[in-house]
Protein backbone atom coordinates (compact mmCIF):
# COMPACT_ATOMS: atom_id res chain seq x y z
CA UNK A 1 0.00 0.00 0.00
CA UNK A 2 2.76 2.48 0.91
CA UNK A 3 4.45 1.89 -2.44
CA UNK A 4 1.38 2.09 -4.65
CA UNK A 5 0.20 5.44 -3.27
CA UNK A 6 3.42 7.13 -4.39
CA UNK A 7 2.77 5.97 -7.93
CA UNK A 8 -0.96 6.71 -7.85
CA UNK A 9 -0.18 10.24 -6.62
CA UNK A 10 2.19 10.74 -9.53
CA UNK A 11 5.34 11.07 -7.41
CA UNK A 12 8.58 10.60 -9.36
CA UNK A 13 11.13 8.68 -7.28
CA UNK A 14 14.85 9.24 -7.84
CA UNK A 15 17.22 6.67 -6.34
CA UNK A 16 20.63 7.80 -5.04
CA UNK A 17 19.95 11.36 -6.13
CA UNK A 18 23.11 13.15 -7.25
CA UNK A 19 23.97 16.82 -6.95
CA UNK A 20 26.37 19.34 -5.46
CA UNK A 21 26.14 18.96 -1.67
CA UNK A 22 27.90 21.49 0.61
CA UNK A 23 27.57 23.30 3.93
CA UNK A 24 28.84 26.27 5.89
CA UNK A 25 28.28 27.67 9.38
CA UNK A 26 28.56 31.40 8.71
CA UNK A 27 25.40 32.02 6.66
CA UNK A 28 23.57 34.64 8.72
CA UNK A 29 19.84 34.98 9.28
CA UNK A 30 18.35 38.26 8.10
CA UNK A 31 15.57 38.67 10.70
CA UNK A 32 18.08 38.92 13.50
CA UNK A 33 16.99 37.98 17.00
CA UNK A 34 13.31 37.38 16.46
CA UNK A 35 13.69 35.25 19.58
CA UNK A 36 13.14 36.88 22.92
CA UNK A 37 12.84 36.14 26.60
CA UNK A 38 9.68 37.12 28.47
CA UNK A 39 10.32 35.40 31.78
CA UNK A 40 11.05 38.30 34.13
CA UNK A 41 9.15 41.48 34.90
CA UNK A 42 11.97 43.57 33.40
CA UNK A 43 11.65 41.57 30.17
CA UNK A 44 7.94 42.34 30.00
CA UNK A 45 8.46 46.02 30.75
CA UNK A 46 11.13 46.25 28.03
CA UNK A 47 8.88 44.60 25.45
CA UNK A 48 5.88 46.77 26.37
CA UNK A 49 8.07 49.85 25.94
CA UNK A 50 9.32 48.58 22.58
CA UNK A 51 5.83 47.87 21.23
CA UNK A 52 4.74 51.31 22.41
CA UNK A 53 7.36 52.74 20.05
CA UNK A 54 9.59 54.22 22.74
CA UNK A 55 12.92 52.55 21.88
CA UNK A 56 16.00 54.45 23.03
CA UNK A 57 18.43 55.90 20.48
CA UNK A 58 21.80 54.15 20.92
CA UNK A 59 23.62 57.00 19.17
CA UNK A 60 22.37 59.80 21.43
CA UNK A 61 20.95 58.51 24.72
CA UNK A 62 24.28 58.08 26.54
CA UNK A 63 23.20 54.69 27.87
CA UNK A 64 26.70 53.18 27.77
CA UNK A 65 27.98 55.84 30.18
CA UNK A 66 25.05 55.27 32.52
CA UNK A 67 24.58 51.50 32.37
CA UNK A 68 26.24 49.72 35.32
CA UNK A 69 27.02 46.05 35.87
CA UNK A 70 27.97 45.05 39.40
CA UNK A 71 29.98 41.85 39.93
CA UNK A 72 30.23 40.75 43.55
CA UNK A 73 29.82 37.80 45.89
CA UNK A 74 32.69 35.35 46.38
CA UNK A 75 35.28 37.67 44.84
CA UNK A 76 38.32 39.53 46.16
CA UNK A 77 37.60 42.71 44.21
CA UNK A 78 33.86 43.42 43.86
CA UNK A 79 33.47 45.96 41.08
CA UNK A 80 30.82 48.01 39.35
CA UNK A 81 31.59 48.59 35.67
CA UNK A 82 29.87 50.91 33.25
CA UNK A 83 29.34 49.59 29.74
CA UNK A 84 31.52 52.43 28.41
CA UNK A 85 34.38 51.36 30.68
CA UNK A 86 34.06 47.79 29.49
CA UNK A 87 33.86 48.73 25.81
CA UNK A 88 36.84 51.10 26.12
CA UNK A 89 39.10 48.90 28.24
CA UNK A 90 38.15 45.24 27.87
CA UNK A 91 39.13 42.97 24.97
CA UNK A 92 36.38 42.53 22.39
CA UNK A 93 35.50 39.34 20.52
CA UNK A 94 33.58 39.18 17.24
CA UNK A 95 32.40 35.70 16.26
CA UNK A 96 29.48 33.74 14.81
CA UNK A 97 26.83 32.36 17.17
CA UNK A 98 23.70 30.23 16.80
CA UNK A 99 20.43 30.20 18.73
CA UNK A 100 17.54 27.76 18.79
CA UNK A 101 14.45 28.60 20.80
CA UNK A 102 13.34 25.97 23.27
CA UNK A 103 9.85 26.00 21.71
CA UNK A 104 11.02 25.69 18.12
CA UNK A 105 8.90 23.11 16.33
CA UNK A 106 10.70 20.48 14.28
CA UNK A 107 12.18 22.22 11.24
CA UNK A 108 10.68 25.48 12.49
CA UNK A 109 11.85 29.06 11.93
CA UNK A 110 12.89 29.90 15.50
CA UNK A 111 16.59 29.66 14.62
CA UNK A 112 19.17 32.42 14.41
CA UNK A 113 22.75 32.50 13.14
CA UNK A 114 24.39 35.86 13.75
CA UNK A 115 27.63 37.76 14.21
CA UNK A 116 28.05 39.01 17.76
CA UNK A 117 30.50 41.44 19.32
CA UNK A 118 31.02 41.18 23.03
CA UNK A 119 33.34 41.20 26.02
CA UNK A 120 34.47 37.78 27.29
CA UNK A 121 33.01 37.14 30.71
CA UNK A 122 36.31 35.45 31.57
CA UNK A 123 38.03 38.87 31.37
CA UNK A 124 35.46 40.38 33.74
CA UNK A 125 36.06 37.54 36.21
CA UNK A 126 39.81 38.16 36.05
CA UNK A 127 39.21 41.73 37.21
CA UNK A 128 37.08 40.76 40.23
CA UNK A 129 39.24 37.71 41.12
CA UNK A 130 36.87 34.96 42.34
CA UNK A 131 37.94 33.29 45.58
CA UNK A 132 39.53 29.82 45.25
CA UNK A 133 36.34 28.07 46.33
CA UNK A 134 34.06 30.05 43.98
CA UNK A 135 32.44 27.77 41.40
CA UNK A 136 29.17 29.31 40.25
CA UNK A 137 27.79 32.40 38.54
CA UNK A 138 24.30 33.57 39.45
CA UNK A 139 22.06 35.65 37.18
CA UNK A 140 19.19 36.48 39.53
CA UNK A 141 15.93 34.74 38.66
CA UNK A 142 17.54 32.65 35.90
CA UNK A 143 19.66 30.61 38.26
CA UNK A 144 23.23 29.38 38.19
CA UNK A 145 25.93 28.56 35.68
CA UNK A 146 28.79 26.43 36.97
CA UNK A 147 32.33 27.56 36.14
CA UNK A 148 32.95 24.18 34.50
CA UNK A 149 30.03 24.80 32.15
CA UNK A 150 31.26 28.29 31.26
CA UNK A 151 34.74 26.91 30.48
CA UNK A 152 33.16 24.58 27.95
CA UNK A 153 30.67 27.13 26.60
CA UNK A 154 32.14 30.65 26.91
CA UNK A 155 29.94 33.59 27.87
CA UNK A 156 30.07 37.14 26.52
CA UNK A 157 28.56 40.49 27.40
CA UNK A 158 27.20 41.20 23.92
CA UNK A 159 26.52 44.76 22.80
CA UNK A 160 26.52 44.45 19.00
CA UNK A 161 24.79 42.11 16.56
CA UNK A 162 25.97 42.07 12.94
CA UNK A 163 27.92 45.24 13.58
CA UNK A 164 24.93 47.19 14.94
CA UNK A 165 24.11 48.07 18.58
CA UNK A 166 21.98 45.44 20.26
CA UNK A 167 18.33 46.32 19.74
CA UNK A 168 16.16 47.35 22.68
CA UNK A 169 13.75 44.59 21.71
CA UNK A 170 16.45 42.06 22.46
CA UNK A 171 18.05 43.51 25.56
CA UNK A 172 19.82 46.75 24.66
CA UNK A 173 22.36 47.77 25.78
CA UNK A 174 23.82 44.38 26.81
CA UNK A 175 22.92 40.72 27.13
CA UNK A 176 24.83 37.84 28.61
CA UNK A 177 25.23 35.37 25.73
CA UNK A 178 26.29 31.79 26.49
CA UNK A 179 27.71 30.09 23.43
CA UNK A 180 25.89 26.77 23.80
CA UNK A 181 23.21 27.10 21.13
CA UNK A 182 20.13 27.78 23.30
CA UNK A 183 18.28 31.08 23.30
CA UNK A 184 16.77 30.38 26.71
CA UNK A 185 20.12 30.43 28.51
CA UNK A 186 20.80 34.13 27.96
CA UNK A 187 19.92 37.16 30.07
CA UNK A 188 18.94 40.57 28.66
CA UNK A 189 19.84 43.95 30.18
CA UNK A 190 22.41 42.59 32.64
CA UNK A 191 22.94 44.72 35.77
CA UNK A 192 24.18 42.25 38.40
CA UNK A 193 26.36 39.14 38.36
CA UNK A 194 26.87 37.29 41.63
CA UNK A 195 29.70 34.80 42.10
CA UNK A 196 28.85 32.02 44.52
CA UNK A 197 30.03 28.85 46.21
CA UNK A 198 27.68 25.89 45.85
CA UNK A 199 27.91 22.21 46.77
CA UNK A 200 26.52 21.49 43.30
CA UNK A 201 27.30 24.29 40.81
CA UNK A 202 24.48 25.18 38.47
CA UNK A 203 24.37 23.50 35.09
CA UNK A 204 21.83 24.93 32.63
CA UNK A 205 19.22 22.47 31.54
CA UNK A 206 17.90 22.12 28.03
CA UNK A 207 14.25 23.13 28.46
CA UNK A 208 11.89 21.86 25.82
CA UNK A 209 14.34 19.38 24.35
CA UNK A 210 14.82 16.52 26.79
CA UNK A 211 12.23 14.76 28.91
CA UNK A 212 12.77 13.43 32.42
CA UNK A 213 13.58 9.96 31.08
CA UNK A 214 16.32 11.37 28.82
CA UNK A 215 14.37 11.26 25.55
CA UNK A 216 15.33 14.04 23.14
CA UNK A 217 12.32 15.85 21.68
CA UNK A 218 13.77 18.14 19.05
CA UNK A 219 17.41 17.20 18.68
CA UNK A 220 18.69 17.20 16.04
CA UNK A 221 16.41 19.67 14.29
CA UNK A 222 16.57 19.95 10.49
CA UNK A 223 14.78 22.55 8.39
CA UNK A 224 14.17 23.20 4.68
CA UNK A 225 14.27 26.92 3.86
CA UNK A 226 12.91 28.95 0.95
CA UNK A 227 10.83 26.09 -0.49
CA UNK A 228 7.04 25.99 -0.18
CA UNK A 229 5.04 22.79 -0.28
CA UNK A 230 3.87 22.32 -3.89
CA UNK A 231 6.22 24.96 -5.29
CA UNK A 232 6.81 24.81 -9.05
CA UNK A 233 10.43 24.79 -10.25
CA UNK A 234 11.34 25.46 -13.91
CA UNK A 235 12.38 22.52 -16.06
CA UNK A 236 15.90 22.58 -17.43
CA UNK A 237 17.30 24.72 -14.64
CA UNK A 238 19.37 23.57 -11.69
CA UNK A 239 17.82 24.37 -8.34
CA UNK A 240 19.63 24.78 -5.02
CA UNK A 241 17.73 23.43 -2.03
CA UNK A 242 18.93 24.76 1.31
CA UNK A 243 18.23 24.58 5.00
CA UNK A 244 19.71 24.11 8.45
CA UNK A 245 20.57 21.34 10.86
CA UNK A 246 21.18 22.08 14.53
CA UNK A 247 21.77 20.01 17.64
CA UNK A 248 23.29 22.61 19.96
CA UNK A 249 26.05 21.09 22.11
CA UNK A 250 25.60 17.68 20.48
CA UNK A 251 26.89 18.87 17.10
CA UNK A 252 25.92 17.65 13.62
CA UNK A 253 27.64 14.56 12.22
CA UNK A 254 25.89 14.45 8.85
CA UNK A 255 22.99 15.66 6.74
CA UNK A 256 21.24 13.31 4.28
CA UNK A 257 18.84 13.87 1.39
CA UNK A 258 16.52 11.42 -0.30
CA UNK A 259 14.32 11.77 -3.40
CA UNK A 260 12.75 8.31 -3.10
CA UNK A 261 10.98 8.59 0.27
CA UNK A 262 13.95 7.32 2.25
CA UNK A 263 14.78 4.17 0.32
CA UNK A 264 18.21 5.60 -0.52
CA UNK A 265 20.07 8.51 1.01
CA UNK A 266 22.77 10.87 -0.29
CA UNK A 267 25.03 11.83 2.61
CA UNK A 268 26.95 15.01 3.43
CA UNK A 269 29.65 14.49 6.07
CA UNK A 270 29.68 17.43 8.50
CA UNK A 271 31.78 15.81 11.22
CA UNK A 272 34.33 18.63 11.05
CA UNK A 273 31.66 21.25 11.85
CA UNK A 274 31.82 23.26 15.06
CA UNK A 275 29.46 22.10 17.81
CA UNK A 276 26.89 24.61 19.03
CA UNK A 277 26.56 26.15 15.55
CA UNK A 278 23.98 25.40 12.95
CA UNK A 279 25.05 23.57 9.80
CA UNK A 280 23.61 25.39 6.81
CA UNK A 281 23.38 22.85 3.98
CA UNK A 282 22.87 23.36 0.24
CA UNK A 283 22.05 20.76 -2.42
CA UNK A 284 22.05 21.76 -6.10
CA UNK A 285 20.13 19.36 -8.35
CA UNK A 286 19.35 19.30 -12.06
CA UNK A 287 15.92 17.71 -12.77
CA UNK A 288 15.90 15.40 -15.76
CA UNK A 289 12.15 15.35 -16.32
CA UNK A 290 8.95 17.15 -15.43
CA UNK A 291 6.87 15.71 -12.62
CA UNK A 292 6.18 15.81 -8.90
CA UNK A 293 8.99 15.08 -6.46
CA UNK A 294 9.48 14.87 -2.71
CA UNK A 295 12.67 16.02 -1.01
CA UNK A 296 13.37 14.31 2.32
CA UNK A 297 16.05 15.55 4.72
CA UNK A 298 17.38 14.17 7.98
CA UNK A 299 20.39 14.84 10.24
CA UNK A 300 22.47 12.86 12.73
CA UNK A 301 24.14 14.32 15.81
CA UNK A 302 27.77 13.71 16.74
CA UNK A 303 27.15 13.01 20.42
CA UNK A 304 24.74 10.13 21.07
CA UNK A 305 24.33 9.54 17.28
CA UNK A 306 20.73 10.76 17.37
CA UNK A 307 18.88 10.69 14.05
CA UNK A 308 16.30 13.39 13.47
CA UNK A 309 12.81 12.77 12.15
CA UNK A 310 12.54 13.19 8.39
CA UNK A 311 11.52 16.61 7.08
CA UNK A 312 9.73 16.39 3.70
CA UNK A 313 8.31 18.79 1.12
CA UNK A 314 6.58 18.19 -2.22
CA UNK A 315 7.65 20.23 -5.25
CA UNK A 316 6.88 20.14 -8.96
CA UNK A 317 9.05 20.54 -12.05
CA UNK A 318 7.32 22.03 -15.10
Amino acid sequence: DLVKYDYLAGITLVSDVQGDFSYDQDTLTTDIFSLNSTYSESDKQRLFTHFAGIDPDPEHDGIYEQWEITVDGAVENPTTFTMKELIDNAPSVTDIGSYMCEINGFGGPLMENFEFTGIPLSWVLEQVRPTPEANNLMMGWRGGYGFDYLEKFPAYLVYKINGEPLSYFNGYPVLLYIDDGFAGHDTQQVTHIEIGVLDEPGVPGIPGHQTADGTWINMPCVGICYLKNGQILPQGEAHTFEGYAHACQLGIESVEISFDRGKTWTKLDTSDSKDGRWVYWRFTWQPEATGSYIISVRATSKAESLVSPVNELLFNVQ
